[in-house]
């Protein structure tokens, strides 16, 4: 079987609904449920942006990318974003758009596997995006910016990176030889909304043990949809499956 077939496997159902239960449909690193229908807030920057902004690339490696917006008046906002700086021109939209979490919820950084290999992450900095977190503060007394949820998008593909009413993702911290994905401990899954199981798969690789509980190889996500196996905008084209990764959402390391 085919990764993208097990996960259509009735089996597997089964198993992604017990743990959805367990977790009581709602995310476990930020706390929100699809239900509560908790929208981002988007800053649109329209065509014209770069006579506002200067672009740089912080970071930049096959999972993920980082880039600084800086304006006129010397404020910047670090965004992540799934797009190469040569893909940004003056004829396309772009939008940034900051995703939110229940206050205190998320405990950084958050650990998504079943070992503690997370990346070094500058989401975290104090200092990182303060004068955009302390504007938006003031509107979401209830709720938190989550950190790492602030993307450089196109206008046209902000769904993908906003929580805005998706369906929760049961995430898998680890592989295991020998083991269906339905054998697994529950222990081993854990329910996430899509934005923070983009955010997780970009911070940490997820370990695939062998017979005797030795990590033997790592999950590494597909750069082009980050693990999510379809592309929202390209649903069209056979449901959106990811070319590169052929609908496996992952690679072996």
């Amino acid at each position: 079987m085919s990764y993208n077939e097990l996960l259509n496997d009735q089996r597997w159902r089964t198993k992604r609904n017990q743990i959805l239960v367990r977790d009581k449909h709602t995310c476990q690193r930020c706390g929100i449920s699809p239900s509560s229908n908790f929208n981002a807030t988007s800053f649109k920057l329209g065509t014209n942006f770069q006579t506002n902004f200067g672009i740089e690339y912080i970071n930049e490696d096959s999972n993920t990318k980082i880039i600084r917006l800086v304006k006129n008046t010397g404020q910047e906002i670090i965004c992540k974003t799934s797009l190469a700086e040569y893909q940004i021109n003056l004829t396309t939209e772009y939008t940034i758009l900051v995703n939110f979490a229940i206050k205190n919820f998320i405990k950084y950084p958050y650990n998504g596997a079943t070992v503690n290999n997370l990346k070094d992450n500058i989401f975290i900095s104090p200092g990182t995006n303060s004068a955009l977190i302390k504007a938006l503060e003031k509107h979401k007394s209830t709720l938190a910016i989550d950190l790492e949820g602030i993307w450089f998008v196109e206008k046209k593909n902000e769904e993908e990176f906003s929580k805005n009413s998706q369906a929760l993702h049961v995430h898998h911290k680890c592989y295991r030889k020998n083991y269906e994905i339905w054998n697994q401990d529950d222990d081993d899954y854990v329910s996430l909304c899509n934005v923070c199981h983009q955010i997780v798969h970009i911070n940490q690789l997820i370990p695939y043990y062998d017979e005797v509980g030795r990590i033997y190889q790592y999950m590494k996500p597909c750069p082009r949809c980050n693990g999510k196996r379809i592309l929202e905008c390209y649903k069209h084209v056979q449901n959106g499956i990811c070319f590169q990764c052929k609908g496996e959402g992952v690679f072996m390391t």
